[in-house]
């Protein structure tokens, strides 16, 4: 049936940073976090950690810094009678400071390929700043670009669910439903329409 409702993520943390030595280049960070879902009528909680080090020092006179954090470490999401793991995710990083700042950042994700993000940034006058980046991520999702009518779809689609930030969720069992949207001719979609993730 068709209708509507409504949905809310929210997020409630206490942080707290420092250097580890008086004058030592290591300084660490936590926050702890609950984390709150609303789906219509059916909500749910977590509690989840972040925490990272940061690592700073010079080489041949140049700025730089090395870093690790871990990110969503914590409770499943439990919404209705399901329990969602959180997104956990691993980083480590490395940057140079400079007239132009540069980065590099590999993305770990439990049963996902590790990703690469590079980015840099130049402040002008130190008023404006001019930043870019990439992120190096399989995109696997596909499907044919014809099909004829009473036949079967070759190649076979593809699904891939996706987080907020674009990332393929491995650990879903949702269900995902194939359907015609637009169909002025009148046909069918047989087989098996919904499967499993």
């Amino acid at each position: 049936p068709m209708g509507t409702f409504t949905a809310e993520d929210f997020a409630l943390g206490i942080s707290m940073a420092r250097s580890l030595s008086p004058s030592g280049p290591l300084s660490a960070g936590v926050t702890v976090k609950m984390v709150e879902q609303r789906i219509a009528h059916w909500k749910g909680r977590a509690l989840a950690l972040d925490g990272g080090l940061l690592l700073g020092f010079r080489v041949m006179g140049q700025n730089f810094s090395a870093g690790f954090a871990a990110r969503n470490v914590g409770t499943p999401l439990k919404v209705g009678e399901e329990a969602f793991p959180l997104p956990v995710s691993y980083h480590l990083g490395l940057a140079r400071r400079g007239l132009v700042n540069q980065t590099a950042e590999v993305i770990l994700r439990p049963g996902s390929r590790p990703q690469l993000a590079l980015g840099t940034e130049y402040w002008f006058l130190g008023v404006f700043g001019i930043r870019g980046g990439y992120l190096a991520a399989k995109r696997a999702s596909g499907g044919p670009a014809n099909t004829v009518a009473g036949s079967g779809i070759a190649p076979a689609i593809q699904v891939s669910l996706r987080d907020v930030n674009g990332f393929v969720v491995t650990a879903s069992t949702a269900n995902v439903t194939l359907a015609i949207q637009t169909n002025p001719a009148g046909g069918t979609l047989s087989g098996t329409a919904t499967v499993a993730a």
